[in-house]
């Protein structure tokens, strides 16, 4: 598997980011924040390794997507985790990210190309531990 380019990479960071916007905004809709809580924050732990894989590959820095305020917590804790542990990091963060971006699918055709766009690039890290 061959590394996502930079638009490839940025594109799909940007797309989950706007994932989480729509599931926060949805949530408030049916009067279910918490719903919303735990899908942003779910998608932002899988986020982590877009981002590290942003720097890993030379395009910028992890923090190019971050504003002000927000919080570094997953990303950290990703980038402990695989300084200590890689290969297993990223087949955990492959298998469970098989399972839990089923909430994407109500995202139509967006839902899927932020799917695909996700797996390539955890591939691509993977094959880059090899």
């Amino acid at each position: 598997m061959t590394k996502p380019t930079k638009e490839e990479l940025y594109e799909i960071i940007v797309k989950l980011s706007i994932s989480q916007k729509f599931f926060a905004k949805m949530s408030e809709q049916v009067d279910d924040p918490d719903l919303g809580f735990k899908v942003c924050q779910m998608l932002e732990e899988y986020k982590s390794p877009l981002l590290y894989a942003w720097q890993k590959y030379g395009y910028g820095w992890h923090s190019d997507f971050w504003k002000e305020g927000d919080s570094m917590i997953f990303y950290d804790r990703f980038e402990i985790s695989m300084r200590l542990n890689p290969k297993e990091i990223i087949d955990d963060m492959i298998k469970s990210w098989k399972f839990d971006s089923r909430d994407l699918q109500s995202l139509g055709n967006e839902g899927e190309k932020i799917f695909k766009g996700v797996s390539k690039v955890y591939e691509a890290l993977k094959n880059d531990l090899k």
